[in-house]
């Protein structure tokens, strides 16, 4: 129990540092961003809705992964070297992702998908080489593995189209995962890892979102910062990680359902159009369907957010 308890102040203290930590080195960050002229560039297929926000300061998760870099390795590596493992897959992700904001500010547009998609299963492979993950054993786990770590920084990069939605939606998540970790709820997902795993697990956990929570204050609506695909690509790998290092994989499909919905509603979109020649929604992702039935982006978010909490309480349950 005292452990418990210990571990559960400890996860609050980082969170609370790190979320500091990012609040105060962000406007730092945000002039550095000015001195670079590096601003999101507007797409064309979102002209209508976002035309206000072209030349809003992007790549944000720059600063989410260097805050979570160093706080993990300097409070988490006493506890186990898998830190450093962690660590090293999530800044693979996120160099993907900065490769992408490179060229789209540059040259203004990002990386082949081709391209994108083959770096994306190399730092898939690299991170199942490193990081230990529940049971992947066989041929057909380790696709399924990387299908998850592929296709979840793919479906994070999706949501990351309004303000405050991905964010949002990751904070959740990896308060429900942390909340397993701590022992809060009934699931059971991480017993199976040894204490020293365990800790190094909470440790980084909640470094990521305590730097999420950070970098909302500026990523709230009307936003003043985008995360871009270094920080989504960065938080979908994580993401995926954390699911599968737990005993239940699957039970991503439930904690991220707001994540499933938008990649599955690109899908449906993209192949009913290809097959038939008309449209399912106004656009996708689908949160841009209700952009443009007139929702505002706040109402998007909050309601995308109860969905995902309550998707995710029901997870904690089964």
């Amino acid at each position: 129990m005292l452990a418990e308890q210990s571990s559960f102040l400890l996860a609050l203290l980082i969170i609370l540092i790190s979320f500091v930590i990012y609040v105060v080195l962000c406007p730092l960050f945000i002039k550095l961003l000015a001195k670079l002229s590096w601003r999101e560039t507007l797409k064309t297929d979102n002209a209508d809705l976002h035309a206000h926000k072209a030349g809003t300061y992007t790549s944000g998760g720059v600063l989410i992964v260097s805050v979570v870099s160093i706080m993990s390795l300097i409070i988490g590596y006493e506890h186990s070297s898998i830190i450093v493992d962690l660590v090293i897959s999530v800044v693979l992700f996120s160099f993907v992702g900065l490769i992408d904001d490179a060229l789209k500010i540059r040259k203004g547009y990002g990386l082949r998908k081709s391209t994108k998609m083959g770096l994306l299963f190399l730092a898939s492979v690299i991170t199942m080489l490193i990081v230990p993950m529940y049971q992947v054993n066989t041929l057909f786990s380790a696709l399924f593995a990387l299908l998850i770590l592929v296709g979840t920084s793919n479906s994070v990069n999706l949501t990351d189209g309004i303000d405050g939605l991905a964010t949002s939606i990751c904070i959740i998540v990896l308060i429900i995962f942390l909340m397993s970790m701590l022992g809060v709820s009934n699931s059971h997902w991480f017993d199976h890892l040894a204490k020293s795993e365990l800790s190094s697990l909470i440790v980084i956990t909640a470094c990521v979102l305590g730097s999420c929570l950070g970098f909302l204050i500026f990523n709230r609506h009307p936003a003043i910062l985008f995360m871009g695909d270094t920080g989504s690509l960065a938080l979908g790998g994580f993401i995926a990680m954390l699911s599968l290092m737990s005993s239940s994989p699957f039970i991503l499909a439930l904690i991220g359902i707001v994540f499933v919905i938008e990649a599955l509603s690109v899908i449906i979109q993209v192949s009913v159009f290809k097959c038939k020649g008309r449209r399912v929604f106004l656009r996708a992702p689908i949160h841009h369907h209700f952009e443009k039935r007139g929702w505002a982006e706040n109402k998007i978010v909050v309601c995308f957010s109860l969905i995902s909490a309550c998707a995710g309480l029901l997870a904690l349950l089964i």
